[in-house]
């Protein structure tokens, strides 16, 4: 008899002291949710950062999901913006910056929270959309 898949909590790998109160935790609950920096990230943005986390994790079990965000304001790039998620070491993580999106970690760069205060980031037809 084939061993029965382990539940997510039980293939989590632990980057941070999660006992830390540095870390916001987003608990999975419909609808959209504000982070303390005002960002707000809609169910499905959550559920996608999740799903993309336990897809990729264990090809990245030392490094953290990082999402960013910039919009230029200034200069030659006015106007644009653009986002990316990507892995970095959990070193580069400074307090504040880590979340726990319902059991997946997630480092959000001071910068990126400054950008999407009062944001709202969404994701729908395979591409993340902020407004």
């Amino acid at each position: 008899m084939p061993a029965k898949p382990a539940r997510k909590s039980e293939t989590q790998t632990t980057l941070w002291d999660e006992t830390s109160t540095s870390i916001e935790r987003v608990p999975a609950r419909a609808g959209p949710q504000r982070l303390h920096c005002g960002a707000v990230f809609t169910e499905r943005f959550i559920q996608y950062l999740t799903e993309f986390w336990i897809a990729n994790h264990h090809q990245n079990e030392d490094l953290v999901l990082t999402f960013e965000y910039v919009a230029c304001i200034e200069g030659p790039r006015a106007g644009q913006s653009w986002h990316k998620l990507h892995w970095l070491p959990p070193s580069a993580a400074n307090p504040g910056e880590q979340f726990l999106f319902d059991d997946s970690p997630c480092l959000i760069p001071r910068q990126t929270q400054k950008a999407l205060k009062n944001k709202t980031t969404h994701y729908h037809q395979s591409q993340i959309q902020i407004t």
